[in-house]
């Protein structure tokens, strides 16, 4: 992943500040690149220098900066942007990053579904590399890159977790984390399916477990799930049929 820079001229009003819809249509720009999976929404902010407007954020690759990437909303932001600017915004990358990074693979072995913080990756882990797998290469055609549901889900697990980490409605956020049919769960899994469906990619989706064992059959199916071929999925129980890890 990359640090990049977006910087606005801004046009100015008759009194010589900065036309008050510029923020609006900035703001949105932004959502819109994190919606259509370009750029991470955490890691980031505003500032100004220079006479210039400038937003600092993480892109998801270099080729994600590439104008051509833009759902239509974007398009349309973009636009938006355009009419209340000097100048069209200049797109500099400041440093690749170190961590967060993501894949470079040509074909993962398989992929995971994933929870990190808004700054740290996506919502899918590459298997092999264990690196965020850019989410707008789900959808080939980029008019049509809008990942909600995706993103939602990811925030909505790690708010689980983060409520069982601190003890926080317990008991709730633990059947909603291991429970392999729970409401978040079979919404996961779901996206899951539409995750390998898009890339051909064995997807995988992750039930939680902490402090507990594991139980010895797989929660969906009853089936054999100690998994003794860990070499090729590192996981210590897997079941290939409903797609589950622990």
């Amino acid at each position: 992943m990359y640090i990049y820079e977006l910087r606005y001229r801004r046009k100015l009003t008759k009194d010589g500040q900065p036309d008050k819809r510029f923020a609006e249509a900035e703001q949105d720009l932004f959502k819109q690149l994190v919606r259509c999976g370009l750029v991470l929404e955490g890691g980031g902010w505003l500032y100004e220098k220079d006479g210039e407007l400038r937003r600092r954020f993480i892109a998801v690759t270099k080729e994600a900066m590439d104008p051509r990437q833009m759902s239509y909303d974007a398009r349309q932001s973009w636009k938006a942007v355009l009419k209340l600017s000097e100048e069209p915004p200049k797109a500099v990358c400041l440093q690749e990053c170190l961590s967060p990074a993501h894949c470079t693979c040509k074909k993962p072995g398989f992929l995971v579904m994933q929870s990190p913080a808004e700054w740290e990756g996506t919502p899918i882990c590459c298997g092999d590399c264990r690196k965020s797998y850019p989410i707008y290469r789900l959808e080939r055609d980029p008019l049509e890159r809008e990942f909600d549901d995706l993103l939602h889900w990811s925030k909505l697990r790690r708010g689980y977790i983060e409520q069982y980490m601190t003890g926080a409605e317990r008991v709730i956020s633990h059947e909603a984390l291991q429970g392999c049919v729970s409401d978040l769960s079979l919404q996961g899994r779901r996206l899951a399916g539409m995750v390998e469906t898009a890339t051909g990619i064995l997807t995988l989706y992750p039930l939680f477990a902490y402090y507990e064992k594991a139980p010895s059959r797989c929660p969906q199916c009853g089936g054999e799930w100690v998994n003794r071929y860990r070499d090729a999925i590192p996981f210590e129980f897997f079941c290939r049929s409903c797609r589950l890890v622990m």
